[in-house]
């Protein structure tokens, strides 16, 4: 899963032909700017995955087919700066995603737009809080696809950086506690506290962030969750 953005930053060019553009990982936020733009003309655009993202680029303009190959499998080198002007395009996705007859996942992107890179930088990192506070999974599942049992996988990916996500099923109602704990038994991050949710699959994600929105550190990581008399802890690791 994909997006591409053809951005033409600038009010006074007709294609775009001062743009620069760059790739910031850690954000999982590709972007573009206009060259030698002020700040007073907003001219910084950027799409950031609000998962783990399996790729980035900023490059030239390339043909339809290119466009759905870039984003698809981002074939050809990694995400390099754009250091010169010109007319580009930015693609970013997510994935890729396994899924069986029936299944679904969801899939988010943040457009965004600022003065400058630190404005931006920062309103893509009040669109991943907002979007860690939604839980995937939420439409009523048939008796037939109920869970049977309580359940907390393994986070993927694992090791992960910048985010990861961790799945649980719930097989009746119940109140929910996911709490992430470092190995000195500290808690790092409550990703749910008190959260009713209905019997089914659920998927939370985590940023890499601590609850005062400082980035973790790497290392080995615990992630808890309580469901009612349900009680379950796994290991994960973050790598930088």
């Amino acid at each position: 899963m994909g997006q591409f953005a053809d951005w033409d930053v600038g009010a006074g060019q007709q294609t775009g032909e001062l743009n620069r553009g760059g790739y910031d990982a850690g954000r999982s936020l590709v972007y573009q700017f206009e060259s030698g733009a002020q700040p007073s003309d907003a001219s910084w655009h950027g799409v950031k995955a609000l998962q783990p993202a399996s790729g980035a680029r900023v490059t030239d303009k390339l043909t339809p087919d290119a466009f759905f190959s870039y984003l698809s499998d981002f074939s050809g080198p990694g995400p390099q700066p754009v250091t010169s002007d010109g007319d580009y395009a930015s693609f970013i996705g997510a994935g890729p995603f396994t899924l069986a007859p029936g299944d679904s996942v969801t899939v988010g992107f943040a457009w965004l737009a600022g003065s400058e890179l630190f404005e931006l930088q920062a309103t893509a990192d009040a669109a991943q809080a907002a979007w860690d506070d939604f839980i995937v999974s939420v439409e009523p599942l048939s008796s037939a696809t109920v869970p049977r049992q309580f359940a907390l996988d393994q986070n993927y990916p694992n090791p992960f950086n910048p985010a990861t996500e961790i799945s649980y099923s719930l097989p009746r109602p119940a109140e929910v506690w996911l709490e992430i704990f470092n190995l000195l038994g500290q808690k790092v991050r409550s990703l749910l506290q008190h959260e009713k949710q209905a019997a089914g699959r659920c998927t939370v994600f985590w940023d890499g962030r601590d609850d005062f929105g400082r980035s973790a550190a790497s290392g080995i990581y615990l992630y808890r969750i309580t469901a009612g008399d349900f009680i379950r802890t796994m290991k994960m690791t973050l790598l930088k």
